[in-house]
């Protein structure tokens, strides 16, 4: 993805359910997507550094800068989603904290019908740690935050009620460099206490390439 947007450039764009290239055509841009017969066309707005994405089937979206051109002397690298509405619009709200993780999203609100969001649900992680991994002349601390709960609740009239909480165990594979979960474990509330299910242990194997 180019660091820095002009028509003359194209553009790779990931996201849900879409993934392909932006490409300039007389001053509005097509995305060609994995969905089949499903475009998406990208306005940009220089004056808020945002993008307005439209799909061919009913979709919305708005992109908000992330790094506000820091990551280079000019320029914007990456976007994300910020506000997603459907036909009947039914919007979706995604936050971040300031690690740039994904913090809560919120849905069930309707702009045509001025209905608040319906659902909540809510992203923890454990404490910023290291782990110290040998290297050649030295050593590399990596960070390693990890996802430890993610909690879902719903408005009942009166605030936020949790309906459902579900907690994570995970741990550092030093030998594969990336973290593994281990346990999911959920909490449900039964509208007058909460009940603790067993939890779902994961385990794992050693790959091996079969040629197959």
């Amino acid at each position: 993805m180019p660091r820095v947007y002009d028509d003359s450039q194209d553009m790779l764009i990931m996201g849900d359910g879409a993934q392909g290239v932006l490409r300039s055509s007389g001053g509005s841009y097509r995305m060609y997507t994995t969905a089949s017969n499903v475009e998406a066309e990208a306005e940009y707005d220089s004056s808020t550094d945002t993008w307005n994405v439209e799909s061919t089937d009913g979709y919305r979206w708005s992109l908000v800068a992330v790094d506000a051109g820091a990551a280079v002397a000019s320029g914007t690298a990456l976007w994300r989603a910020e506000q997603k509405w459907d036909t009947l619009g039914n919007h979706i709200d995604y936050s971040y904290d300031s690690n740039g993780r994904i913090h809560h999203i919120q849905y069930g609100g309707n702009d045509d019908t001025g209905e608040g969001h319906l659902v909540l649900v809510e992203f923890f992680y454990t404490s910023d740690t290291s782990e110290r991994m040998s290297a050649r002349g030295g050593f590399i601390d990596y960070l390693v935050p990890s996802m430890e709960t993610i909690r879902v609740s719903v408005d009942d009239g009166a605030g936020w009620t949790v309906i459902r909480q579900y907690n994570l165990t995970v741990s550092w594979s030093l030998d594969e460099s990336v973290m593994l979960l281990e346990e999911i474990q959920e909490r449900g509330y039964d509208g007058s206490s909460y009940v603790d299910e067993p939890a779902i242990v994961l385990g794992y194997s050693e790959y091996t390439d079969s040629g197959v």
